[in-house]
């Protein structure tokens, strides 16, 4: 189960490097899984007011990121970088509270120290990935997850709740059906928007622009890197949209 818990932290790292990799590769969210609509009124009265937009990346390996090599290329730090281009002039910060290994339960029992100490707008939550490589119970991941997202509403913070990384190498392993059916309803329940982060992944791996077979170790780094970026560029197309 270690083994197999470690290769889920890593999974970015199984991407194939897609053609023109020297070059950068454009990634779009297809129209039916981007984020649309989003209301995020915490996020526009922090911009009404001047005040600088705090957001924070809850989640376990894939928010913190450790195999983009580099703090910089973490998928918070790169949504930093694209909504800054897309809201000029605003004063952005994301910090990200990614710790890797952790439950659904474990970072729902870290929100007050991690999250609400901090003040934030919006919080985006990657949730499920531990608890399905485990095979926790799903009623439980459900419970831990809706009651963490009670919490974040009590304090008045906009919220956006991610689903787990798609990569054929897990999916013939893991059963992840379950765990995405309940994170959409206790998300549904709450009045929260997901990112269908399983769902894009999936479709760029269908139309060939990353092939989730395993890479040269050379390439790994920056494979990974270009992933988090595509996902971080999708995430602050629906804000920027919402915000602007």
């Amino acid at each position: 189960m270690k083994r197999l818990l470690r290769g889920l932290l890593v999974l970015p790292l199984l991407l194939a490097v897609p053609a023109g990799a020297d070059e950068p590769i454009a990634c779009p969210i297809p129209a039916e899984l981007a984020l649309t609509d989003l209301s995020l009124p915490a996020s526009k009265a922090a911009l009404a007011r001047h005040q600088p937009l705090r957001i924070v990346a809850l989640g376990a390996a894939a928010t913190e990121g450790s195999a983009a090599g580099d703090p910089q290329w973490t998928y918070p730090a790169r949504l930093q970088v694209h909504l800054a281009a897309g809201l000029p002039g605003a004063d952005i910060i994301v910090i990200n509270k990614g710790v890797a290994h952790q439950t659904t339960a474990e970072m729902a029992a870290r929100i007050e120290r991690d999250v609400l100490t901090l003040h934030p707008a919006l919080v985006i939550w990657d949730a499920g990935t531990v608890d399905a490589a485990r095979g926790l119970d799903v009623d439980a991941f459900s419970e831990a997850l809706g009651g963490g997202l009670e919490r974040l509403h009590a304090a008045g913070i906009d919220i956006i709740v991610m689903d787990m990384q798609y990569a054929p190498s897990t999916v013939s392993i893991i059963d992840f059906a379950p765990y995405i059916d309940a994170l959409r309803s206790a998300a549904d329940l709450a009045g929260v928007p997901v990112f269908n982060r399983f769902e894009v992944m999936h479709d760029w791996g269908e139309s060939g622009l990353f092939r989730y077979d395993e890479t040269a170790p050379a390439a790994r780094t920056a494979t990974t890197r270009r992933v988090y970026d595509c996902l971080a560029g999708g995430l602050a197309d629906g804000l920027v949209a919402a915000l602007k």
